[in-house]
């Protein structure tokens, strides 16, 4: 990741704020990395031009310099201002680290010179890059390439936006299907016809609260006569949850939390070990499988769940794939207990059914490692926040580029049982984090780790790597296999 050898004068010429955005196309967050390095007249001007189109400006440290949010739909782009011919190489190392993490990437290149222009075109191909993934965009000055942006960003939630109108269609017609079914379930029971079932969807709402309906309810809230009540009573319990089957959850205030797919690497050789690997924010659980299927570890067995979608205050309230709300990446934050507690209760019911021999242990980058060590506290402590017991045994957590959530109150609880201590200090942590991490600062981690230590988590080891930033390095991850395979006793054989 590149990084920033001069200053521009931030403190003494800060852009001025966007003119408030007539609620419209959606949020801009700028990297407050990469506004760091641009002229105060640029960043006056791309202030400017989203408060005209009716977009939201926000700072935000994030790894690609732009996310723009629509609807439903995120796009990230890389905006490299002035083509370097000096130093092609960091932009396409960038592009490969943050194309595996982001489902919808452009890069817009500005080559004002011939120069340029021939460089960038020799390097495109040097690097091996693969037409479309992603697409660059070259351009001949910076304006232009950020106007080009916001049309990207603009065409692309003009299709979303066509997407759910198409998926509220489908919705409608499913709804009006749902209503097919929840008659014929009703007037499948003898005597009530859909005078009767209608009435008792009017006064008591769904098939699960008719099934759970007391007589005297029933005939309160209905015109339903003594005979029908009693037959639904009796009847509905047997009949109508069967045929409907239970539609409750572990989600986060009784409500349903839908997650995305769930990738798994099958293990190469003898299964030893079963570990739960989690994306960051915004990513799925896909690009980690194959990064994690290619590691020489064949006694392990990956699971790579997708975070279900979700507002994201840091992006102001926009949706896109998280394990919990967030603000910002830092262990000062507000933490989102009850987001944090869904998705851990989530993780151990991934690991519940492995077979009992098998060590299992929790992983994950950024966010997701951030997920990882709040299952820690939960496994040490020996329940979730709501108190509900946790229920797996865990052998090893990872934490890559992380940060550790509900730090003031971790030491308090490590405390106040002498099981839990225990349980802390035996359960092996490895935090990895790079220097030059710009989304989740190093100090973060210092201060994370120092936490953990201080609140009895004694089996832990905190490696750090110069000039890394918020990304994965070969080096990093073979030092993860050697690690794992340390403590979890593997045999590396197949």
């Amino acid at each position: 990741m590149e990084r920033s050898t001069h200053s521009t004068g931030w403190t003494c010429l800060p852009p001025p704020p966007p003119e408030p955005a007539a609620p419209g196309r959606g949020v801009c967050a700028m990297s407050t990395s990469w506004r760091d390095k641009q002229q105060p007249s640029l960043i006056n001007f791309i202030a400017a031009f989203l408060a005209a189109n009716s977009y939201r400006l926000n700072f935000l440290s994030i790894s690609p310099d732009f996310i723009f949010n629509n609807g439903e739909l995120s796009v990230a782009f890389i905006f490299k201002t002035n083509w370097d011919c000096q130093n092609e190489g960091a932009v396409f190392s960038r592009v490969n680290m943050l194309k595996r993490q982001l489902k919808h990437l452009y890069v817009v290149v500005a080559v004002p010179t011939k120069e340029q222009n021939e460089s960038f075109n020799r390097s495109y191909h040097k690097y091996g890059m693969k037409l479309g993934f992603p697409t660059f965009v070259p351009v001949t000055d910076p304006e232009m390439g950020f106007e080009k942006i916001v049309k990207i960003a603009h065409a692309l939630g003009v299709c979303k936006q066509q997407d759910i109108i198409s998926r509220l269609k489908n919705e409608r017609e499913q709804a009006v299907q749902c209503t097919d079914s929840f008659l014929r379930v009703l007037t499948s029971i003898p005597g009530i016809d859909n005078h009767d079932a209608n009435a008792l969807a009017q006064a008591i709402g769904s098939i699960e609260a008719i099934a759970k309906a007391s007589k005297k309810f029933i005939l309160e809230n209905t015109d339903l006569s003594t005979d029908k009540a009693e037959t639904i009573v009796r009847l509905a319990a047997e009949n109508i949850m069967s045929y409907y089957g239970s539609s409750s959850s572990g989600g986060r205030g009784g409500q349903r939390v839908e997650y995305g797919r769930t990738y798994v690497v099958r293990p190469k050789g003898r299964h030893q070990a079963t570990i739960v690997w989690l994306h960051g924010l915004g990513d799925n659980g896909a690009s980690w499988s194959q990064l994690l299927d290619s590691l020489s570890l064949p006694n392990i067995k990956w699971i790579c769940p997708t975070a279900a979608t979700q507002p994201v205050t840091a992006f102001g309230g926009f949706p896109c794939t998280a394990w919990f709300d967030v603000e910002d990446t830092s262990v000062d934050g507000r933490d989102d207990i009850e987001g944090l507690d869904a998705s851990a209760a989530h993780i151990a019911n991934l690991l519940s059914s492995e077979p009992p021999d098998v060590k299992l242990g929790i992983g994950g980058f950024s966010m997701g490692a951030a997920a990882s060590l709040y299952s820690a506290a939960c496994y040490a402590h020996g329940k979730f926040a709501s108190g509900i017991p946790y229920p797996i045994t865990l052998s090893a957590v990872i934490s890559l580029s992380g940060w550790l959530p509900c730090s003031r109150t971790l030491r308090g609880k490590m405390e106040s049982s002498h099981i839990a201590a225990r349980r802390a200090a035996s359960l092996p942590i490895l935090l990895s984090h790079g220097r030059a991490d710009e989304v989740v600062s190093y100090r973060n981690a210092e201060r994370s780790s120092d936490t953990l230590r201080s609140s009895g988590f004694l089996y832990l080891h905190f490696k750090s790597y110069n000039g890394l930033g918020h990304y994965t390095i070969p080096e990093e991850m073979d030092d993860v296999g050697k690690w794992l395979s340390s403590r979890l006793g593997l045999d590396r054989s197949r």
